[in-house]
Formats: structure tokens, sequence, C-alpha cells
């Protein structure tokens, strides 16, 4: 007698199932990973702009509004909007979350912002933990 090898179809489907429950379970898990990522280089430049100003400060006794006067080369961050800053302590520099980045994933918007003594605050929308 010859037996015939291979998957029946009903292995088959159980098996994309079973693959497909994983992703859906995978999927939210990995957008939330890859969002604190991105905002891990928000915090970066935040970083960047306190310590110029600081150094403004402590160069003219006042923070500056106009972000050439800092002595920094920040290229254009790719997930959010350019950094703008302002002469209050309460916060020196601001970035917003671009709506859609370059691979086309949407986001609701949300301002990281830190202050004089380098606490970042996160205001507006779903901010990554």
């Amino acid at each position: 007698m010859y037996r015939k090898r291979g998957f029946t179809l009903l292995e088959l489907i159980i098996v994309i199932i079973v693959i497909g429950i994983l992703a859906s379970l995978a999927l939210p898990r990995y957008m939330k990973v890859s969002e604190r990522a991105r905002a891990a280089e928000a915090k970066s430049v935040l970083g960047v702009l306190r310590r110029a100003q600081v150094a403004y400060y402590a160069q003219y006794s006042t923070y500056t509004a106009d972000i050439a006067k800092l002595d920094v080369n920040i290229t254009t961050p790719t997930f959010f909007n350019y950094p703008t800053v302002s002469d209050s302590k309460d916060a020196l520099a601001t970035i917003v979350r671009n709506s859609r980045d370059a691979g086309g994933v949407y986001a609701t918007p949300y301002t990281y912002g830190i202050n004089e003594d380098g606490n970042i605050t996160c205001v507006g929308g779903t901010c990554p933990e």
C-alpha cells in the first residue's frame, strides 16, 4: 500500500490561524517599542538643546528664543518636527511628534518639553512611557 505524505488542508488552516493570533498579539507590542525608540530620539535632541541653552545663559545671563544663536548642530529629527527653543526656564526647548513619519506610520501627535532642571515633560496626545 502506498501512503501519501504531506499536510492536510485542516492542518494548514490551523497553523495559519495560530500564526495570525501570535501576530495580532505581537504587532501592538512592536508598535509601542518602536514609538519609545522614536521618543528617545526626541529626548536626545532636547538634552542637546538644554545644554546649549544653559551654556548660552552662562555667557549672556538670559536664555534665547533663537535656535541660530545656540552653538548646536542638530540634524532634523526623523520622526519629529524641528525643535524650537524659548527664553523661558520652564520650557527651554520643545519638540513635536509628526503625525505621519517617513514609513507612513500614523501617530497621535504629542509634544516633549525640557526645562532648566532637565526634566522632560510630555503634553497632549498619547505619550510613550
